[in-house]
């Protein structure tokens, strides 16, 4: 059976999409085969269907690329954060510790650091002696003035000198001060020859860490050195008031 052009042609769009029944399909090549208009036609057709299909394929790609790279900035940026946070939280960490153990900030009172000292003659030490009294150790390693001398106090290694024969000789002593508290000392503030007579020390300030204590009952201890007799170690707080720690 022969369908006018007028059918066929309204078929088409149906043919081209799938979606005509066998018989309709059949009709359509059927009449395709004879008539070279509708031939044109059908061709036509068919060409801006795949122009079309290729614009809305190209359009998705589009579309997934810039969906792809939303996805990549976002994880970009939540790499990013998540290592800036790292980065300050570390940051913040380490500045945490500092002040909290280690920073001198906070201050120690004068009644809970105890100071003794010992007070040792260096102008009569022969060359290539040894002075050792069971706490102090001075060894003279040369044979005139310009020999060094290393002083070391055994129980504390940390407490220890390496000074010329000059040294030794203008300053005549060596006084060995150990200081005593229940904190971490950080910070020992010495005020020098304040009173003019040379031989006492004063001391301005003892602080520790904020988180410094040490348990209960343990006592920290200090040892540090002066090349000169001491006889006298006073404590002036904030106010100007004196406490005398320790007197030879």
């Amino acid at each position: 059976m022969k369908y006018p052009c007028g059918i066929i042609r309204d078929l088409l769009p149906l043919y081209i999409d799938g979606v005509c029944g066998s018989d309709s399909a059949a009709a359509v090549e059927n009449h395709l085969r004879e008539c070279e208009g509708c031939r044109r036609l059908y061709g036509e057709m068919r060409s801006e269907t795949c122009l079309d299909g290729r614009a809305a394929n190209e359009s998705e790609d589009v579309n997934m690329e810039e969906s792809l790279k939303k996805v990549k900035g976002k994880i970009n940026r939540k790499i990013m954060t998540a290592v800036i946070c790292a980065a300050a939280a570390a940051v913040i960490f380490a500045v945490g510790y500092s002040a909290l153990f280690t920073m001198p900030l906070k201050s120690i009172s004068v009644s809970e650091v105890k100071a003794d000292a010992e007070v040792y003659p260096l102008s009569d030490l022969a060359s290539n002696a040894e002075v050792n009294d069971g706490s102090v150790v001075i060894h003279a390693d040369g044979s005139d003035n310009s020999a060094v001398y290393s002083i070391t106090i055994p129980d504390m290694p940390e407490a220890n000198a390496a000074v010329s024969g000059d040294t030794i000789e203008k300053s005549g002593y060596m006084t060995s001060i150990s200081w005593s508290s229940p904190y971490y000392i950080k910070v020992i503030k010495y005020d020098h020859d304040a009173s003019g007579d040379g031989k006492t020390l004063y001391v301005t300030g003892f602080k520790t860490s904020v988180l410094g204590n040490k348990p209960s009952g343990h006592t920290n201890i200090i040892k540090s050195m002066e090349f000169r007799e001491i006889d006298r170690i006073v404590y002036v707080d904030e106010d100007g008031a004196q406490t005398e720690m320790w007197h030879k």
